[in-house]
């Protein structure tokens, strides 16, 4: 018998089911971890699409068909059901792992919702029996040959099993039985499953890549390429990277804590790869806090495979996060945006440079869109830069689900700052550089200075001061950080009248276009610039300043402050100026922004000094986080943690109607805001509106087209309060005729002076 059955209009049905048993068992065997679960992986595997058997289904993919009711062709259900006859009464599963073979199929073209809410019906079960009764369980039979008692797939046997409801009571008492690892499982079964599935759709044949090019001799071949200098700086560089690499054991959490611009980057890389070497590792995930330091941290990784004249394709280095275009290169094969679009976004590389966002948003997930690239994290080593960025309720959570991650999933993480915040206790992670104290007590490249903070000041009082120190220091670069776009404004504006083209303005008001093209300016030659600028310039961004003046805010903002001043140690010593400014109702701008309960305990830290020298952070920093524990709540994370456990899915990530969900970023309404500022973007624009009226197009190469136009737009977008948009429409658009009433390239987008104090 020659089988006819479809799964998609260009593919058999037992070429798909086969393909995709065979691409998630492939990386299911690879990963070495759940072995238990190995046959249940596979009947999910095969029976995901058994309910495409049906001739409504068949029909559906025949264009020359009537199209049949919208819920006959409806195929995951009834998959789901035979998956759980099959494992209960054939294969004699108990019931929870019956469960789990059900929730994995059917919710595989969506999202992972609450527990119990996986079970309810979609289709009346008079629906599923017309469904059943049109299947062509002839040729099932013969596809599914080699199973057990393949003969129960008949529509007798259906009708006889439809009846296994999944009562509340036996949903209470498996419910009551779930933990962590549980959730660990089903995540990581779940995007074996859609993963394969999507590849199997996507690719004409899929070739995994699996490569072994980067090596810890490729770090320190480029680093010892560097220049250097006796400088003390560059002493402790040498030293931390020498010591960091003798302290490597087995463990599974390592802490890197060194100063800033001490080569964090460079160290846990060498770090990351060592591990990877010793413990025959996958891939290496680098996560930093922000998009914009991503580039930075890439184009360091692409110069060390550049130095032994190795060609940067994307399986051996992969930039990755919400705004990085979907292109895919390797030296053998070129790739159709739907294929790039796949690689990308599940980390087929071996050196992945990501967001704490996107692993953030996948370790904690119910989408499938997410969820995809789940089981890469198994045999990885995660390096999580700058850890401190992460929001102090969500220490426990991320604590508890990384002990559990590591163990079951075969992974190493490297946790790196210059402030170590107190989210593991010093038994839970391995110290690489142990003489830590040692190093930061060397530190003199600047003091922080806290006179300022004595009197409140207003904007018209600050800009007072500020030019008497200007005027002090003319020939020096000087950096002002606020905390909100209207008090940055202002002051710029008043300093742009006084010292007029030395003044630079820095804000998400700025297209991104714009803001890289300055801090490209300020790192190039910083000399004699005067830089007025929102918190934006403390996320990593690597320039390096003379003075600094901060705006007040909780400690570890402080720090990132004092990162940009006098960074390479290369002048004499500098000093950050902290201030506390009010607006014109008396109220602080930090207050508007911070927790109060993290600027009062600041303060606290503070009290009864005049000013801290550099050499004295890391004893301020340790002082602030463990007081830091005793003063603010875990519940957060609790609740979280007990969501997780239950595989309450909506309610621990499904933040649009929960505020308890997870959410690494608050949001507030914005309006996408496209402005066509020059020709490259007018094109880009006339893409995105051909591609829209395209009705030609496959409707998910459409999403992926879409996707990234909106890629290539990014450069041209702000997100501005919803209140700021003259539009109800989801995109914001300003033509380049109307642009120089709406865009200033020098101070952003144009607002009034009536309106009230915006945060971003």
């Amino acid at each position: 018998m020659s089988f006819k059955l479809l799964s998609h209009p260009d593919k058999l049905l037992k070429d798909h089911l086969f393909n995709v048993r065979e691409i998630g068992l492939s990386n299911f065997d690879r990963h070495g971890i759940f072995n238990e679960y190995r046959e249940l992986l596979e009947i999910v595997l095969l029976f995901h699409d058994l309910g495409k058997a049906s001739q409504y289904f068949q029909d559906y993919l025949n264009p020359a068909k009537e199209n049949p009711n919208e819920k006959y062709k409806k195929h995951s259900e009834i998959s789901a059901q035979w998956a759980y006859i099959y494992c209960h009464n054939i294969l004699k599963y108990d019931l929870k792992n019956s469960l789990i073979v059900y929730l994995l199929i059917r919710k595989h073209h969506g999202s992972l919702n609450n527990f119990n809410d996986n079970f309810t019906y979609d289709l009346e079960e008079e629906d599923l029996l017309k469904i059943s009764s049109a299947i062509d369980y002839t040729e099932l039979r013969l596809i599914y040959n080699d199973l057990k008692q393949v003969e129960i797939l008949s529509h007798n046997q259906f009708d006889k099993n439809i009846n296994v409801c999944f009562k509340r009571q036996m949903l209470r008492d498996i419910k009551a039985s779930l933990s962590i690892s549980d959730y660990y499982v089903l995540n990581y079964l779940f995007s074996l499953l859609i993963s394969a599935d999507k590849a199997d759709t996507i690719f004409k044949s899929m070739n995994c890549n699996q490569n072994h090019i980067w090596s810890s001799k490729l770090v320190k071949k480029y680093k010892n390429s560097l220049s250097s200098n006796n400088s003390c700086l560059n002493k402790i560089r040498e030293l931390s990277f020498s010591e960091a690499e003798k302290n490597i054991d087995n463990s599974s959490i390592f802490s890197l804590n060194i100063p800033t611009g001490s080569g964090k980057t460079l160290n846990s890389l060498n770090i990351a790869l060592k591990l990877k070497e010793q413990f025959q590792l996958e891939r290496v995930i680098y996560c930093l806090p922000f998009t914009s330091v991503i580039d930075q941290n890439y184009d360091v990784f692409n110069s060390i495979l550049k130095s032994d004249n190795i060609n940067s394709t994307s399986d051996i280095l992969l930039k990755h996060h919400h705004l990085s275009e979907l292109n895919y290169t390797t030296n053998n094969e070129s790739y159709s945006l739907q294929e790039a679009s796949y690689l990308v976004e599940t980390w087929d590389s071996e050196l992945v440079v990501t967001t704490f966002f996107q692993f953030l948003h996948t370790l904690f997930s119910n989408k499938n869109s997410s969820l995809k690239k789940f089981h890469n994290f198994a045999n990885s080593v995660i390096i999580l830069d700058e850890i401190q960025a992460i929001p102090h309720k969500y220490w426990n959570l991320i604590k508890t689900m990384l002990i559990e991650l590591t163990g079951l999933f075969n992974i190493k993480i490297i946790l790196v700052t210059a402030t170590m915040p107190l989210i593991f206790a010093e038994t839970e992670v391995k110290e690489l550089v142990v003489n830590k104290k040692s190093y930061f007590s060397q530190m003199n490249r600047i003091e922080l200075n806290l006179e300022m903070l004595k009197t409140k000041l207003t904007i018209s009082d600050f800009i007072e001061v500020l030019c008497e120190k200007i005027e002090i220091h003319k020939d020096k670069s000087h950096l002002i950080i606020c905390n909100t776009i209207k008090s940055a404004y202002e002051i710029y504006t008043n300093l742009k009248e006084i010292y007029d083209d030395k003044v630079l303005y820095l804000s998400t008001h700025l297209l991104p276009l714009h803001r890289l093209e300055k801090i490209k300016s300020i790192k190039d030659n910083p000399l004699n610039k005067i830089i007025v600028s929102t918190q934006l310039v403390e996320a990593g961004v690597d320039i390096d300043i003379d003075f600094v003046y901060r705006d007040f805010a909780p400690l570890d903002s402080i720090f990132q402050a004092c990162g940009r001043c006098n960074r390479n140690d290369s002048k004499s010593k500098s000093m950050v100026y902290l201030f506390e400014l009010i607006n014109d109702k008396e109220k602080t701008f930090h207050s508007l922004i911070y927790d109060c309960v993290l600027t009062e305990h600041t303060k606290r830290c503070f009290k009864g000094f005049d000013s801290i020298e550099e050499k004295d952070f890391l004893m301020l920093a340790n002082i602030y986080y463990q007081e830091l524990n005793n003063i603010t709540s875990q519940d957060c994370s609790k609740l979280l943690i007990d969501y997780i456990s239950k595989l309450q899915y909506d309610s621990a990530f499904s933040y649009s109607n929960n505020n308890n969900a997870f959410r690494l970023i608050d949001s507030y309404k914005t309006v996408t805001t496209f402005i066509e500022y020059n020709q490259k973007a007018k094109d880009i624009y006339q893409e995105l509106l051909v591609t829209i009226k395209n009705n030609n197009l496959d409707i998910y190469e459409k999403r992926i087209m879409l996707k990234n136009i909106f890629r290539k737009m990014s450069p041209y977008i702000l997100n501005l309060p919803e209140r700021l948009a003259e539009v109800k429409d989801e995109m914001f658009y300003i033509n380049n005729e109307s642009m120089n009433v709406y865009y200033s390239e020098e101070s952003g987008f144009k607002t009034t002076s009536s309106n009230e104090d915006f945060i971003l």
